[in-house]
């Protein structure tokens, strides 16, 4: 079973012009693509996620573990979120998910076969807001979880108790959730 985390935006100052103009046309699919073979919280081929230690070791002390990872959208400011953007690559990213899951495998484009993912992690309330995932933090639906966000402005990461809860959750989660079966496993 092969998971996809899912987190908000590369954390860098800069702009990718390149990026920028994937999304402002509407080529969510190379974006996605992009995204995920430059990686998040330590996955991908950029040094500098496989430097970024702090977010990856806090979603580690829940228990989550993950095949692939990809941001949502481009680098840009802390404090901005295009929530319009954001929901327009979900639209994108489910459409690719489903196609995965709905082709048989033999006849399964290559490009879809990338796509099959059995479960799905959502990293923060922007995220999970973006693929109308209208959940608490650890309550599963379908083949997905919202977990918290890793950032140092986060306070749940401070709590002991709240991280032993997640957790378990999680736990629970990566052993019997699937998106191909909708349900716990038995």
């Amino acid at each position: 079973m092969r998971t996809l985390l899912v987190a908000e935006r590369f954390n860098i100052g800069a702009r990718w012009s390149h990026a920028d103009k994937l999304i402002a046309g509407g080529r969510y699919e190379r974006w996605l693509q992009f995204s995920m073979d430059v990686g998040a919280y330590g996955t991908g081929m950029t040094e500098r996620n496989r430097r970024n230690d702090i977010g990856k070791n806090k979603l580690r002390s829940i228990g989550c573990r993950y095949d692939r990872a990809l941001n949502m959208l481009p680098p840009g400011p802390v404090s901005a979120w295009e929530l319009q953007a954001a929901r327009l690559v979900a639209d994108e990213l489910r459409r690719l998910i489903v196609t995965a899951h709905e082709e048989t495998h033999l006849d399964m484009e290559p490009r879809f076969a990338e796509w099959l993912f059995d479960r799905v992690i959502l990293v923060g309330k922007r995220v999970a807001a973006a693929m109308e995932a209208d959940v608490g933090f650890f309550e599963p639906i379908g083949g997905c979880i919202v977990v918290p966000h890793p950032s140092g402005r986060n306070l749940w990461w401070n709590n002991a108790q709240a991280i032993a809860h997640g957790r378990a959750k999680m736990e629970g989660f990566l052993c019997g959730y699937s998106l191909s079966t909708d349900s716990t496993a038995s």
